[in-house]
């Protein structure tokens, strides 16, 4: 039996040197946890040079607050006119459709993010021992009817998923209603909250705290070890954990998005 071809993207978190030339025909811009880590005026004027040259490009959104709508805005705006084809766009703000239905950007195609599509279906995975398994964290036996009517409804024809178990109980389901299939390697997000623990968090004025943002998040990571040996990493306000018991991407994917966030840096 034939293995099934599974497209591969990767991300771009800072514009890159002269003459890069990304392995894969997809880049992924943005973030979908802190709307700090929108794609910067550099990676933007990057764009606005290189566009033509990329394959095909997916901007991640995270949850938005009024000055991150703003400025979502102004990177929707240079994107659309550097890539005229059309681009992706990662939603997991309800927020972000609304401004999408409102506003009029060409070729432009939304993807349920894996925050958003992770609010639907929740069961905890629980073991005969009653412990909570790592599985464990979330499963999904599928997606309600009214989740896929309303995926429809609003143009999306692509779904991200976090874990590898909701990856397993649902990739039938959804491919069966023509949707494709996205998921994170090598990692899976436990939560992203308000409190960002780079740069020693917030100080003072939550509101202030975050427009002084000094993305202490893309110099180094956080780790911390679980009492059953689980390594957590911290990102900024995310805290995420690496896929279990997988030694390669799946297979039931149809696409692969590598993200190593940044892991090189030394982690504190």
């Amino acid at each position: 039996m034939s293995r099934r071809l599974v497209e591969t993207a990767r991300f771009l978190r800072d514009a890159p040197p002269e003459g890069f030339r990304l392995p894969s025909g997809r880049a992924y811009l943005g973030d979908e946890f802190c709307e700090r880590r929108l794609p910067s005026d550099g990676m933007l004027a990057w764009l606005e040079q290189a566009g033509r040259n990329i394959g095909a490009a997916t901007l991640m959104t995270p949850f938005l607050t009024d000055w991150g709508m703003a400025r979502l805005q102004e990177v929707l705006a240079r994107m659309s006119r550097a890539l005229p084809d059309g681009f992706e766009i990662v939603v997991n703000d309800l927020g972000t459709l609304e401004l999408l239905r409102q506003s009029s950007y060409p070729g432009l195609e939304p993807v349920c993010g894996r925050l958003l599509s992770s609010r639907y279906g929740l069961e905890p995975a629980v073991g005969e021992s009653g412990r909570l398994l790592s599985s464990r964290y979330m499963y999904f036996n599928d997606f309600p009817e009214e989740f896929l009517l309303w995926l429809s409804e609003h143009g999306m024809r692509r779904i991200e998923l976090n874990s590898i178990t909701q990856l397993r109980r649902t990739h039938q389901q959804l491919r069966s209603r023509g949707l494709k299939t996205h998921f994170h390697w090598p990692y899976m997000f436990l939560t992203a909250t308000r409190l960002c623990a780079a740069d020693q968090g917030f100080r003072g004025n939550a509101r202030d705290s975050i427009l002084g943002c000094g993305q202490g998040c893309e110099r180094s990571l956080a780790t911390s070890a679980c009492p059953d040996g689980t390594e957590i990493i911290i990102y900024g306000n995310a805290y995420l954990v690496r896929h279990e018991g997988l030694a390669a991407p799946p297979d039931e994917a149809d696409r692969i998005v590598e993200d190593e966030m940044g892991m090189e840096r030394n982690a504190v």
